[in-house]
């Protein structure tokens, strides 16, 4: 699997120190020299000394008082200078036992956990302070934020309530002999169900069409188009184990045909740059698994990505199955026809798996963020990272889902477009501020990533720098290259989020929440130094 992924470009070659070797003059008059109070006391220099000062290895943050000899700036203790008391342990474990997430009480980089209580003590006592803190106290634990990956505005009618109620409105009785079907979204491993053949209510019935959008040339508008679907379904005692048979199924994909996926995850017409990032992403879980180290909380993210292409495709049947329905109905369907029923009972599954699957990730990766140890932790920062990135990925994913299901509703179902736009901006809002933007905080407090220093790891802005000479895995050296390669290749998109306001692109025709790469660009932009 590893030579079927390739990565673009090489960094460039890092410049080169100046020289130290130059001739300097240092003009001292000790007549006119009067000390500052609390000066270092200064060794005797001759006027117009010349000298040259031997070779000095750069150092990223020289005091200019190095340049006498003999003076020596005092190195100052860094960080706690005692440990905590039982008190303060026993607060900790009270605010970890509680589940309570976190509140970002932004002071430049300061990012404080919730504490139990409503509003938290955190919360309370910055009260005063509200200038400094980006987001409202927050005491659910993260997990409770699956909704936003998941959300109702296009999912409500994933209910097995509303399946059952759907087949029983449109059908009159079903087929006692089942036969398989395989049906194709893309994959070259295609689904599988057993399906038996339905009784319609009438010839007008939901389930004897389904309704598509298609443009009837090059460059044409898209228009709803109305095609035949065959009468087919799963019976509904068969439902109870689709979930478990297709959480298998996709994490067959990640595991043996992530190479296929990646070319396959994103329309021709999405970003490049969500496409480059996902191969990123994958790369670095494939070549970690081939190596003996597989992450499963990112094989759990990448398994939320392959699960919302597949939401947001058509099911089809495939040519063997299709021309098998037509011989058993002797009737002619279109070209990759779509049995409505098993399509809706099919993505009901997989809704299922992945409301489950985006909890567990948002837990482990909070969970990750209360424990780890920062400090030299490079195998960390590369897997919360990929974690968040493809988590940004299908937030745009969902965002971009949103924008179309909006427009279809006011285009197609009549919805006003006033109350229609105001639920799907509401939806992007809550998303970037209650799930992206707090995760994002969250990252940058753990990983000190918008200072400098010996404290923080930021490989996106400093690239291999940021391993402070550090051995790292093949895998985490890749990542970070990459990601820089990506930084070079796609910079000006990368920083156009930043300067471009929604309102130009509105303007322009354009709509933001279409780009299935906007968040993931926003959050690459984020760790490089403005």
């Amino acid at each position: 699997m590893k030579n079927d992924f390739k990565r673009r470009g090489a960094p460039a070659t890092p410049p080169q120190p100046e020289s130290d070797n130059e001739s300097w003059i240092i003009q001292f008059d000790p007549k006119t020299f009067t000390p500052a109070r609390r000066s270092p006391r200064l060794l005797r220099l001759t006027p117009s000394h010349t000298s040259s000062p031997k070779h000095i290895e750069p150092r990223p943050h020289r005091h200019m008082l190095r340049s006498f000899a003999g003076i020596s700036k005092p190195i100052i203790a860094k960080g706690r200078q005692r440990n905590l008391t039982e008190l303060e342990k026993s607060q900790a474990r009270e605010v970890r036992e509680a589940k309570a997430c976190w509140a970002c009480h932004i002071s430049k980089t300061k990012c404080s956990p919730c504490s139990p209580g409503t509003p938290c003590q955190q919360c309370a006592r910055l009260v005063g302070k509200r200038r400094f803190c980006r987001f409202d106290c927050f005491n659910d634990p993260l997990e409770s934020l699956y909704v936003f990956l998941a959300p109702e505005y296009i999912f409500e009618h994933f209910t097995r309530q509303n399946v059952e109620a759907f087949v029983a409105r449109n059908t009159k009785s079903w087929g006692q002999k089942s036969f398989p079907i395989r049906i194709s979204w893309g994959s070259s491993r295609k689904l599988q169900a057993e399906v038996v053949t339905l009784e319609l209510r009438g010839g007008r019935s939901e389930m004897a069409f389904e309704y598509t959008t298609e443009a009837l040339g090059p460059g044409w508008k898209q228009n709803m188009v109305r095609k035949k679907s065959p009468p087919l379904g799963i019976p509904i005692a068969a439902m109870d184990d689709m979930p478990d048979a297709y959480n298998v199924y996709v994490r067959t994909i990640v595991e043996s045909d992530l190479p296929e996926y990646v070319n396959i995850g994103y329309f021709e017409q999405d970003s490049t740059l969500a496409k480059r990032l996902l191969a990123i992403a994958g790369y670095f879980y494939a070549t970690s698994a081939e190596a003996g180290q597989e992450f499963e909380v990112l094989r759990q993210a990448l398994e939320i990505h392959v699960t919302a292409k597949i939401l947001e495709k058509s099911l089809t049947l495939d040519a063997e199955s299709s021309s098998d329905v037509q011989n058993r109905f002797q009737t002619e369907y279109p070209e990759k026809p779509v049995a409505r029923c098993v399509q809706r009972q099919i993505k009901l599954a997989f809704f299922l798996n992945q409301q489950q699957l985006i909890n567990n990730v948002l837990k482990e990766w909070g969970t990750l963020m209360w424990t780890l140890n920062p400090a030299g932790n490079d195998s960390k920062w590369a897997v919360t990272f990929s974690v968040f990135l493809v988590l940004t990925l299908v937030m745009d994913k969902v965002s971009a889902s949103a924008h179309y299901y909006c427009e279809d509703k006011i285009l197609h179902q009549g919805s006003g477009p006033d109350a229609e736009k105001a639920a799907f901006l509401r939806l992007v809002r809550l998303t970037e501020t209650q799930l992206f933007d707090r995760c994002k905080e969250i990252f940058h407090w753990k990983f000190k990533t918008r200072k400098c220093g010996k404290e923080s790891c930021n490989p996106i802005r400093d690239g291999m720098d940021a391993f402070r000479g550090r051995p790292v895995s093949s895998a985490i050296a890749n990542l970070t290259l990459g990601l820089q390669d990506v930084i070079q290749e796609f910079g000006n998109e990368v920083r156009s989020h930043r300067t471009v306001s929604r309102e130009r692109l509105s303007s322009l025709g354009l709509s933001p929440y279409a780009d299935t790469g906007r968040l993931a660009a926003i959050l690459l932009d984020d760790f490089l130094e403005h």
